[in-house]
């Protein structure tokens, strides 16, 4: 063994003290006693800031076993790094040489080892409570809306659903059957423009829609925050003033320099008519109207155009009051709107267009060419949008669909022409009265349709005929889903004011959260009827009327 071999060295057993710990020193190899006879050992403690032992205040002289010392910290020593250091020197020497070895630990202030015992509690604490299950729930990001925005879209929604066909007929059932009055073609429709004055227009029903806004109150408290009594003092304003406050019309009134003094345009402006012509078209597209022409042929005993299929069993006794409603609705076919006429205010309100072999070719001046693709988009990133917004860990984006709002805001303020009020209204009324026509009972033992579909008589009917003319097997349920849907959304779109400077993200995600329903009721809807899915990546802009008629020349 060298020399160097057997040199004694420092092993501690710690590196941090705190007051009052004991550290323990061993040195190793201890040395023989033939050496200690030689020389003289010590181990010194001693802060490295200092070069004087005695600031220590605690030395550690030679002892018989050098093997394992103990040196305590007492509470006057300050806290620092210390030294500790194996000192030899020989029995002639005056003075201790340079270390044999040096080791090093740290001193630690009691209130710092106070606080460290309190973060050891507050882990044990906080392992002990992650230990133990928690639940844990996500909530949607909160976002405020406006309270006139509320009362718009419940006032739109309020007066479209009284407008239902169920309710409709049996307040038509009233004036006509349950009376025993015998109504003639033009008393009848007399009687369904009362009707659509009184649900479709805002002064109409005033008591009941104040009484269903309040009812509602509570809710849009809880789901939207809104302040209730702002609230109430919106709803009260309905009441008061008999008017609603319709963004748009608030938006362009000012361009109208004698819109005060105009008491016609005031009128308009404090009662909007909550029709939209979209119901028309998909009315039309279900082929409401073909089935009520091809019935009124067959009552004159003509062929159907166009067809391979004629209406055979449809003879109609002249003691019942239908015949009566055929015959002045046949005279009365001059006065009705023709399928040209709708078709041209489709194409300038939305550009839509009509096809097959009875269409009218079209020359027109305003086409609406944009709308498909304004309103496609809208629906295309209203489904990204509660796709987003289901997921409790992302915060949707309504930018996109707030400029998706206001981009078919303008398309549809541009069509908002002529004939625009008139002939949504006289078309609404003439297909109304086609849809009670089909829902008699008469009617259905005539055509023999089924009665085991769960959907409205005049559907089941118009069904029936469709299947004798070889049209698609389509249910028409679907086409009177798209005209009710559509019109809600389109109304809500027209009316909101969407190009406002104060109009933000909120609003767009209040719109899309209050119509939802609607809208993926109305995708569903389209892709059963077009077959066209407008939640795919590629957005479809082609007429729907156009995929229609390839599903029929398909069935054919």
């Amino acid at each position: 063994m060298t020399e160097d071999s057997k040199t004694p060295v420092i092993k501690l057993d710690k590196e941090r003290l705190m007051m009052g710990d004991i550290l323990k020193i061993e040195v190793a190899p201890a040395p023989s006693v033939e050496e200690r006879k030689i020389y003289d050992y010590k181990i010194v403690v001693t802060r490295t800031d200092t070069s004087r032992e005695k600031d220590c205040g605690n030395k550690i002289e030679s002892r018989d076993d050098l093997s394992v010392t103990f040196w305590k910290a007492t509470d006057d020593l300050p806290a620092g790094t210390y030294k500790v250091m194996l000192m030899k020197k020989n029995d002639k020497a005056k003075a201790y040489g340079e270390p044999i070895d040096v080791k090093f630990f740290k001193l630690i202030d009691m209130d710092i080892r106070k606080s460290m015992e309190e973060i050891s509690e507050g882990l044990q604490d906080l392992n002990n409570t992650l230990a133990q299950p928690k639940e844990v729930k996500l909530s949607k990001a909160f976002f405020s809306v406006t309270d006139e925005k509320i009362v718009l879209y419940e006032s739109i929604k309020e007066y479209l659903n009284t407008l239902d066909f169920d309710s409709f007929k049996s307040w038509l059932d009233h004036k006509y059957v349950d009376n025993n009055n015998i109504l003639s073609y033009a008393d009848m429709m007399d009687e369904i423009e009362d009707y659509l004055k009184n649900h479709c227009l805002f002064k109409s029903n005033l008591e009941k829609l104040t009484d269903s806004l309040r009812d509602k109150k509570s809710l849009w408290v809880s789901k939207h925050g809104l302040n209730p009594q702002k609230l109430d003092e919106e709803i009260d304003k309905v009441h008061e003033y008999q008017k609603i406050k319709v963004p748009y019309y608030e938006e362009i009134k000012s361009n109208i320099h004698d819109w005060k003094e105009n008491e016609a345009i005031q009128a308009q402006v404090n009662s909007p008519i909550f029709i939209e012509l979209i119901w028309t078209y998909w009315m039309e597209e279900g082929m409401l109207a073909q089935v009520i022409n091809a019935i009124e042929l067959r009552f004159q005993n003509k062929q159907i155009p166009y067809s391979k299929t004629q209406i055979n069993n449809l003879d109609i006794s002249p003691l019942y009051p239908l015949n009566g409603l055929l015959w002045e609705l046949v005279e009365a076919k001059r006065s009705r709107l023709s399928v040209q006429r709708r078709a041209y205010e489709y194409d300038h309100q939305y550009g839509l267009k009509l096809y097959g072999k009875a269409a009218p070719k079209l020359h027109s001046v305003d086409s609406r060419k944009r709308f498909l693709e304004a309103f496609h988009n809208l629906l295309h990133i209203s489904f990204d949008f509660y796709r987003s917004d289901a997921d409790q860990t992302v915060r949707a984006d309504g930018f996109s669909l707030l400029n998706a709002l206001k981009d078919l805001h303008l398309v549809l303020a541009d069509g908002a022409y002529n004939q625009y009020n008139g002939l949504a209204w006289k078309s609404r009324k003439e297909m109304m009265f086609q849809q009670y026509l089909l829902s008699r009972k008469e009617m259905r033992e005539f055509l023999g349709s089924k009665v085991m579909s769960p959907v409205d008589d005049w559907i089941r009917n118009v069904d029936t005929v469709k299947k004798m003319m070889g049209k698609p097997d389509i249910s028409t349920k679907y086409f009177s889903d798209l005209a009710e849907r559509g019109e809600h959304i389109l109304l809500s779109v027209r009316f909101g004011g969407w190009n406002e400077s104060n109009i933000g993200e909120d609003d767009a995600k209040t719109w899309a959260n209050f119509w939802k329903d609607d809208v993926q009721n109305y995708i569903y809807s389209y892709k059963v009827v077009t077959g066209v899915d407008l939640t795919a990546e590629k957005i479809d802009y082609a007429q729907p009327g156009s995929h229609i008629q390839r599903r029929m020349l398909a069935k054919e």
